[in-house]
């Protein structure tokens, strides 16, 4: 990465200035890997809190995970409901995920690839169909207990855009980058809180959007009251003032 000891010093003052959340929840040597793999896609597209609850609904909605993959899309559309973010583009992920792996495994079942190093386990997910680097990453972070920083499309180009990396970077390059900066262990707390942050900061923006409009708005129309008070009346055409005064005359 270009300049990278420059960008380098902009996270570390970033990893400061940012409180990290704690984990929002411990990898376990018990989770599902497969599961897991479903949480991951869930996760590219909708934050922890919205994520985890419609992960629930859809298991809770059938009876394994192959029932889930040949469950139609517009089914799993509605199960993660209208406040999931891009709900059609997460259930065609989840589908494409579980179709690749029963392509190639002839079950629903990862957890052989818990045995296998690092480089080995992520070159494996990032051939599954549907898979992108977030969530390969996501996957290695938990339940493979490897440290990674998963780094989505959003993040991307709020980091792109806050000059954090340079705007030629992937998802790749900046979660790559990222794993030498963030400490062991806390790459999915990163991930949170940059996403906390990333609201934060587009609240503060809608609200000062707001303000600007609002304020815009009420000194036009006090600009527009004030050009009229003290307006005199127009003044009649000279056809009209000819036929008042013929009027007059013929009363």
């Amino acid at each position: 990465m270009k300049n990278a000891s420059e960008y380098g010093r902009r996270i570390r003052r970033l990893l400061r200035e940012l409180p990290l959340r704690a984990n929002t929840a411990a990898s376990s040597d018990h989770a599902d890997v497969a599961d897991e793999l479903v949480r991951a896609a869930l996760l590219r597209y909708a934050p922890h809190d919205v994520a985890v609850p419609a992960l629930r609904r859809l298991r809770a909605a059938t009876v394994d995970l192959n029932e889930l993959r040949v469950t139609p899309v517009d089914e799993l559309v509605e199960l993660l409901g209208d406040g999931f973010p891009q709900a059609r583009e997460a259930a065609e992920t989840v589908c494409r995920l579980l179709t690749a792996v029963f392509n190639r495994c002839h079950k629903l079942d990862l957890g052989f690839i818990r045995s296998m190093p690092r480089r080995q386990a992520q070159e494996y997910l990032q051939k599954l169909d549907g898979a992108d680097a977030f969530i390969t990453a996501m996957v290695l972070l938990r339940p493979l207990g490897h440290h990674a920083v998963p780094i989505d499309d959003a993040m991307l180009g709020w980091l792109r855009a806050a000059d954090l990396i340079p705007a030629d970077a992937s998802p790749a390059d900046a979660q790559s980058f990222f794993a030498r900066l963030v400490p062991a262990g806390r790459g999915e707390a990163f991930v949170a809180t940059l996403r906390q942050q990333m609201k934060t900061a587009a609240r503060q923006r809608l609200r000062i959007t707001k303000a600007s409009s609002g304020g815009h708005a009420s000194r036009t129309h006090r600009r527009r009251g004030a050009a009229t008070v003290g307006k005199r009346a127009p003044r009649p055409s000279t056809g009209a003032r000819r036929r008042a005064n013929s009027k007059g005359r013929s009363s």
